[in-house]
């Protein structure tokens, strides 16, 4: 037979809450727990992790919309290679900061003006690029 939890001995006594072990997140003993925490947390974080889901997609699908906007090779070396490889370099980095997730996530009518102002380079042209001007710390912002 299977170990009687004290939840399980809750329900059975017809109680609605559960007062054992507190939630690891919220200390919160009123509610019943499941993976050490209790249901809204764990509500919460499956939220979390839908949206750091969705926004990692978004991000990869404007990247690869950026790359065909602007032709889907390297302007460099004229390489053709898979989206994730391609970095996208500032000519001018502008006065908010060189973040491309940030740009990335402009809308269309917004991005598409400040596409001159960047350059598709593919991954080792960028570095090359960065090592000849001697600033490789930039390609770890």
């Amino acid at each position: 037979m299977a170990k009687m939890t004290n939840r399980i001995k809750a329900q059975l006594n017809g109680e609605t809450k559960y007062h054992g072990k507190p939630c690891q997140r919220c200390k919160n003993t009123e509610r019943w727990t499941s993976n050490k925490t209790c249901i809204k947390c764990a509500q919460m974080q499956k939220d979390g992790k839908k949206y750091r889901t969705w926004r990692a997609k978004h991000y990869r699908d404007r990247k690869s919309r950026v790359v065909k906007m602007k032709g889907g090779k390297c302007e460099h070396c004229k390489q053709v290679v898979p989206d994730a490889e391609f970095h996208l370099h500032w000519i001018d980095p502008p006065e908010h900061g060189k973040h491309f997730a940030a740009f990335l996530h402009l809308s269309c009518d917004r991005l598409t003006p400040q596409l001159g102002n960047v350059q598709l380079l593919c991954r080792s042209c960028h570095a090359a690029h960065h090592h000849e001007q001697g600033d490789l710390h930039l390609l770890h912002e």
